[in-house]
């Protein structure tokens, strides 16, 4: 009953419905958190801790499938996988009877929930491959405030800790599939000193990209680094496609590199350390036609840089980093893993674990069909739901044993879900997706259960009469 509930994603993809009403069966309901979620889970390859949740979910594909065998031998740039590193907040406000959560804003008083952070493996093409980490906590709100204390708390008693934790993962999956690079990838509030520290040592394992937060001070000479790089001389262009945002329009941006090796100081607070050589990347938009701010990416990593060829891969690195936030939006708004009405923090991290497995099926969709269009759809969908798919859109039974492209089938499914499929829409989006395997798994159910009022007379079952009777699907 449960393995049929995931496998159609029936509970985790009816998000805006309550857990009962999307169930429709209490006993299903009372093992979402127990016994079935942990098979679920462990099914997937996903170990679940009781308060903070880490999940090794392992690269889904990549480490079970033999990752290093698909990917050249190390050394060549086509073999790097970027696993991204992301925090997100939950909001429960509107649960205040949830218990065991905590602050989620800059206010004590403010909204409440529980943070999240997640590292998601991308191949070169940007699709994921799976979520390598989650750490999901509750901050405790006798504790807020203590950021005052920053500087003289070690960094394993720091929220910023999560970082560090996250890249031991990458490391750990290094060593699984040594015929890989992996660069961790994060945003400026991954520029802490002790993560360069051990990004740098030790040389076989995992690289290291980071946005720069903090103008830090050069080893070798009185100048700071991002001053210094201000002044190195341009050595290469490069145009990226800035997607849209809002109300604002999609946009192609020009972005002017700079780069350069460079040695950090040590930090004053950390005399006994060494100082790092690492290498910067500045990629700053000089020129732009819309009243955005001009892009500008101050970029630290442990991996060479030199050549213009090197500076471009991980600027292109580094841009790809959205696409972690699409699998938020698809957590969030897709699954609506924050209209779950749960009575305590625990039971919300059981159903998050698999909100999480549903939102990357979702997205990994979404790529998979552009970057393997022409696949059978068998890859992803089941027989009852390409050919009850096929029948919606036919207005007519289709009893083809050939299932269609996974790139038609998708966008079929998309379609359900608002996607118009004009030329000048591209492909479809994880929104539309979303919505359309909603639609889907209603019809795809409806067509189970007709399928054999339908078939010709040859091909049913023995005692089945015929019924000549059409339901409109949809």
């Amino acid at each position: 009953m449960y393995e049929r509930t995931l496998d159609n994603n029936r509970i985790f993809l009816k998000g805006s419905k309550r857990s009962p009403e999307a169930s429709k069966n209490w006993a299903a309901l009372k093992s979402i958190p127990l016994k079935s979620v942990i098979e679920a889970l462990l099914a997937y390859g996903m170990v679940s801790w009781r308060n903070t949740i880490i999940w090794a979910l392992v690269l889904f594909a990549a480490l079970k499938c033999d990752i290093s065998s698909k990917v050249p031998p190390a050394g060549g740039s086509e073999a790097s996988h970027s696993a991204v590193q992301d925090t997100t907040t939950l909001n429960y406000s509107a649960h205040p009877a949830t218990e065991n959560l905590g602050p989620v804003g800059s206010s004590p008083n403010g909204p409440i929930g529980l943070i999240v952070h997640d590292t998601m493996v991308f191949n070169l093409h940007g699709t994921p491959l799976g979520l390598l980490d989650v750490q999901c906590w509750a901050r405790n709100p006798k504790e807020f405030g203590k950021k005052k204390l920053r500087h003289s708390l070690p960094i394993e008693q720091k929220e910023s800790y999560k970082w560090i934790e996250s890249f031991k993962k990458v490391a750990h999956a290094q060593k699984k599939c040594p015929g890989a690079v992996f660069v961790s990838v994060g945003a400026r509030e991954a520029d802490i000193y002790e993560l360069l520290e051990l990004a740098l040592a030790d040389p076989s394992g995992p690289k290291l990209l980071v946005r720069s937060q903090h103008n830090r001070r050069l080893a070798k000479e009185e100048a700071y680094i991002w001053d210094k790089m201000a002044q190195e001389p341009i050595l290469v262009e490069m145009v990226i496609r800035v997607p849209r945002r809002g109300n604002r329009p999609a946009r192609d941006a020009v972005l002017s590199i700079r780069f350069a090796e460079v040695t950090l100081k040590t930090p004053h607070n950390r005399s006994k350390k060494k100082d790092l050589t690492v290498w910067a990347v500045l990629a700053r938009e000089t020129e732009t036609t819309v009243s955005d701010e001009p892009i500008e990416w101050r970029l630290i990593t442990t991996c060479e840089v030199k050549a213009p060829a090197d500076a471009i891969e991980k600027v292109e690195w580094y841009s790809g980093r959205w696409a972690i936030e699409v699998y938020h939006k698809t957590l969030k708004s897709g699954c609506k893993i924050e209209e779950r009405q749960l009575g305590a923090a625990e039971r919300i991290e059981s159903c998050l674990a698999v909100d999480m497995v549903v939102a990357w099926r979702v997205h990994h969709l979404t790529k998979l069909g552009r970057e393997t269009p022409d696949v059978p759809c068998t890859v992803f969908f089941e027989e009852h739901e390409w050919k009850g798919l096929l029948t919606y859109w036919a207005r007519k039974p289709v009893f083809s044993d050939e299932p269609p492209t996974l790139r038609q089938a998708v966008r079929l499914t998309a379609k359900l879900g608002g996607f118009l499929g004009r030329k000048c829409d591209g492909e479809p989006g994880t929104k539309a997706l979303w919505l359309g395997l909603q639609r889907l798994d209603g019809i795809a159910g409806v067509y189970q259960f007709l399928a054999p009022l339908y078939r010709p007379t040859s091909s049913r079952p023995s005692g089945v009469q015929q019924i000549r009777l059409w339901v409109k699907i949809g």
